[in-house]
């Protein structure tokens, strides 16, 4: 009886060392998860390892197909419609296997199955995607195997697969933009006054975010008026003016910076009035006044003071070095016909 309970407890003791022990796996699986534009794309993959070998070729051979990667089969999804390398897949989870070749990589976007590895064949009517990307040279080893996204922009992504010396790349471009002018046709329908929002909606700051750019090109053309809130922008679609209080920053088209509490302007401000301007000009050197009048690229200045000082850390009025003072000065920020200068300014004290 005591061998017995002996011998049932050793088994016990087995089964439960067992159940604790965990040892790692060959080929361990990864999860990607990114947004492009308004797209979300998953990728569900396993990661071999090269380990001194040779890959394509070789342990990955020629000709025949391959699940990209090990284990099972590769899935990627999309939340939306793309396109990669300029062929459409619908929004959906899909497996992705690839063919190599001696200096290509076929890739296979396929209907999801129960396959839990890789094919012996495909079944042509379950393909929703065939591209192909030459392979290219790595100057180094990728040890183990990387799918990866990169280039990430609102238009789209790279696709890249990475092994050993070679690496493949294809390109997913994202409707981001179509989506978008969809949307807005549905709410043009109903609306005849757009309020937007400018800062980090329209722009960052500096640079215009170009499909929301794209954006209020469709509505203008659509012939619907527009309220643009910096702290406060209003364009007037009848005479295609605009007028901008507080906090005020315009770049003209010689890249001259104007920062001003309140802009009256045409569209392309060669026509401006101004209060208390102050004028960062292209070649570093500053100009400030009470009053700007703008017309046709000439700004008359009143009470205005001009210095070539390019410390930004200094007001002008405490600028090092000399400066310039008038009650009324002539402002030329076009090209001078004579030297080609983007900005001159004769001095009319």
């Amino acid at each position: 009886m005591k061998k017995i309970t002996s011998l049932f407890f050793t088994f016990l003791l087995f089964q439960f060392s067992y159940a604790q022990l965990q040892s790692p796996v060959a080929s361990p699986r990864a999860k990607v998860s990114q947004k492009v534009g308004l797209v979300n794309i998953n990728l569900d993959y396993s990661r071999p390892s090269k380990k001194g070998r040779t890959i394509f070729g070789n342990l990955v051979p020629f000709n025949q197909i391959w699940r990209t990667g090990a284990n099972q089969a590769t899935t990627i999804s999309f939340s939306d419609d793309v396109k990669i390398n300029n062929q459409l897949v619908e929004k959906g989870e899909y497996h992705v296997y690839s063919v190599p070749r001696e200096s290509k990589l076929d890739l296979v976007i396929y209907e999801k199955t129960d396959a839990w590895g890789s094919l012996k064949s495909f079944d042509e009517s379950l393909i929703k995607a065939r591209v192909s990307s030459d392979f290219y040279d790595l100057p180094f080893a990728v040890e183990t195997f990387t799918i990866s996204l990169g280039d990430i922009s609102n238009a789209g992504a790279s696709f890249n697969l990475s092994w050993d010396y070679k690496i493949a790349i294809y390109v997913i471009v994202v409707l981001t933009k179509e989506k978008m002018l969809n949307n807005i046709n549905e709410i043009i329908l109903k609306y005849e006054v757009f309020i937007l929002d400018q800062w980090g909606v329209m722009h960052d700051g500096h640079y215009g975010y170009d499909h929301s750019i794209d954006a209020v090109k469709h509505l203008i053309y659509k012939n619907k008026q527009l309220i643009i809130n910096s702290d406060e922008v209003i364009f007037y679609k009848g005479n295609k003016t605009f007028e901008a209080i507080d906090n005020v920053t315009v770049n003209d088209k010689y890249n001259n910076k104007y920062y001003s509490d309140k802009v009256k302007s045409n569209e392309d401000f060669s026509t401006a009035s101004t209060r208390n301007v102050k004028i960062r000009l292209k070649d570093g050197s500053r100009v400030v006044g009470s009053v700007l009048k703008r017309q046709d690229g000439i700004n008359v200045i009143k009470n205005s003071q001009y210095t070539p000082c390019l410390e930004k850390n200094y007001l002008i009025e405490n600028c090092p070095g000399w400066k310039l003072k008038a009650k009324t000065c002539l402002l030329y920020t076009s090209p001078s016909p004579r030297d080609g200068l983007l900005s001159r300014m004769p001095s009319s004290a």
